[in-house]
């Protein structure tokens, strides 16, 4: 999987990361945050993610310029479109 997740305290961030398990992914960020606070904002399946991931980060650090490893500050929908053009999507909200 190939997902974006978000929290509130970084407005405008989110964080674009892989995973062989999304709900064991999301729990680990959880128990980092005592606000418990993380959203997973959408995620896709793709056969190979570590591929996967490298071409959703290349994409992104061409639509802006602020970023920091698997964070972007860019527009949520956005990203979204990015990754729906790699796997079959899964959207929260």
């Amino acid at each position: 999987y190939i997902y974006i997740l978000s929290n509130p305290a970084w407005e405008g961030w989110y964080k674009v990361g892989m995973a062989a398990d999304i709900n064991d992914r999301v729990n680990s960020y959880q128990t980092s945050s005592p606000m418990r606070d993380y959203t997973l904002q959408h995620y896709i399946f793709t056969t190979d993610r570590r591929a996967t991931e490298k071409q959703v980060h290349r994409k992104l650090k061409k639509i802006t310029d602020t970023f920091n490893s698997e964070w972007f500050e860019a527009k949520l929908s956005d990203i979204v479109d990015i990754l729906n053009t790699f796997g079959e999507e899964h959207e929260f909200g």
